[in-house]
């Protein structure tokens, strides 16, 4: 069975995005020596990205190539006639199921991409097998949240944590 992992920046007060679904505040924190933060080896580990419908469409604005080609690439999203895209399969059948479904499969992991209402819908599923943040020594203040209208608890586990020279603070959780 394969895992379904979080992998994703947030800064210290808990946004992945500012409220206009801006990094600037990532993109900010100074890396001279260009430090992964744990990517290159997460994404080797990974065949499947899945995501919703805002964070593809960030991931769009920004006019650069597909950064997930190789991967499997799956966008849940309720909007209909969404245009086709070669990149990415569009999914509106119900996200739960389908997500338990591809973790039946064969193969490497699953990157649950985001956002933060995707996020919060898989972990309130008990789907997300493992949390990886990377704390940005930065507060945003208001945006979007790590996990959007989550309004319960989730006990977790600390697995190992790893501190970079640009501040980055990488903490890995296992869900109990």
């Amino acid at each position: 069975m394969r895992k379904l992992r979080l992998y994703i920046a947030a800064s210290l007060d808990g946004y992945i995005a500012s409220e206009n679904g801006g990094l600037e505040w990532l993109y900010e924190v100074p890396n001279p020596e260009n430090i992964d933060h744990g990517y290159h080896d997460f994404f080797k580990s990974i065949g499947t990205v899945i995501m919703g419908m805002n964070t593809y469409r960030t991931i769009i604005s920004f006019g650069v190539d597909w950064p997930y080609t190789g991967k499997q690439c799956y966008v849940f999203t309720s909007t209909q006639g969404v245009e086709p895209d070669g990149n990415v399969t569009f999914v509106s059948d119900d996200a739960t199921r389908y997500v338990e479904a591809l973790k039946e499969q064969e193969g490497k992991d699953i990157w649950l991409l985001g956002g933060g209402l995707f996020n919060a819908s898989m972990l309130r599923a008990n789907l997300i097998d493992d949390i990886m943040v990377c704390v940005a020594p930065a507060i945003v203040g208001k945006g979007i949240k790590l996990f959007e209208g989550l309004d319960g608890e989730v006990p977790l586990s600390l697995v190992k944590s790893r501190v970079f020279d640009t501040g980055m603070v990488l903490l890995e959780y296992r869900a109990r």
